[in-house]
């Protein structure tokens, strides 16, 4: 067990605590397991702080070199019965030397704090193409694939023609892949976000505008993004079976999609009653534990 210590009323972040629990992990297991290992100090201590960086940053430089990343996928149910196709999100995992699967939640804010996340995308890009690439393509004629992309990836030019050599070279229908982007991505940079958009879109990519809902702006900026589908927030999705006002909020940005010939996805859809709400509220998607981890 992997504990990690604090003091009471700091201003320790959730995120950062979690992390100081899997490095104490480490430690015990390290200890021959079997015991706890307890976060030494509190983790608002910024020598601290710097101590778990600094591990996490070495530990994502080793998993970048020695390929310890894995790409699991979780299914996006098309919620109409005549949609034959069959849609995936990828997702990221770290694997550690014990073959323990770490979430992202762990990792991504460190990579993002020290400008990894480009060198991240790119390595899920390179890896599920080359897994993709493997099998006869017509294996994935009936199939669509999400991808995330960080704000750093979005936001870089050398990314972009990355990405459109690898899709070009790749013998892949571009059609396979939509990108996935946060709507407070999407807003921080207007313009460039929109030409990058443009640009894969050009080769027959999709895009998914994902956390919908979140932001006070989502309107306003719906006309400028040439998106395909919203991922409805899923705090909404979460909460809707006992939130009024989460059912009319869901009710309303499916309403807007219709209106302007956009697909939606409802996420975190977590039971069968929640799967019956969004399948009388004609969202078009429904994803999370409750159709497949």
């Amino acid at each position: 067990i992997g504990v990690a210590h604090t003091i009471p009323n700091s201003e320790d972040s959730p995120h950062l605590l979690i992390e100081a629990a899997d490095l104490a992990l480490y430690k015990a297991k390290q200890s021959g397991r079997d015991c706890v290992a307890v976060y030494p100090k509190p983790i608002s201590h910024s020598r601290n702080r710097q101590d778990l960086e600094s591990s996490l940053l070495k530990r994502l430089r080793q998993a970048l070199k020695n390929n310890s990343f894995s790409l699991y996928a979780q299914p996006i149910t098309p919620l109409d019965a005549d949609d034959s196709k069959r849609y995936f999100e990828i997702l990221l995992r770290l694997t550690d030397e014990a073959g323990q699967v770490i979430t992202p939640n762990l990792f991504l804010p460190t990579a993002e704090r020290n400008s990894m996340m480009p060198d991240i995308d790119t390595w899920v890009i390179n890896n599920l193409l080359k897994q993709l690439a493997s099998c006869d393509c017509s294996c994935w004629q009936n199939h669509r694939f999400s991808i995330n992309l960080s704000g750093a990836s979005l936001n870089n030019d050398a990314f972009l023609e990355f990405l459109l050599q690898k899709l070009t070279d790749c013998h892949l229908p571009s059609e396979l892949f939509c990108f996935e982007i946060t709507e407070t991505v999407a807003i921080s940079d207007l313009d460039r976000i929109s030409k990058f958009i443009k640009s894969l879109k050009n080769l027959g990519c999709s895009f998914a505008l994902d956390d919908f809902g979140k932001g006070m702006s989502s309107l306003t900026y719906l006309n400028n993004l040439s998106v395909d589908y919203l991922k409805i927030d899923g705090s909404f999705i979460s909460d809707l079976n006992n939130n009024k006002a989460a059912q009319v909020m869901v009710e309303a940005i499916n309403h807007i999609a219709i209106g302007i010939g956009l697909k939606t996805v409802a996420e975190f859809v977590e039971n069968q009653t929640t799967l019956d709400t969004i399948r009388k509220l004609k969202v078009d998607f429904a994803q999370g534990f409750h159709l497949g981890r």
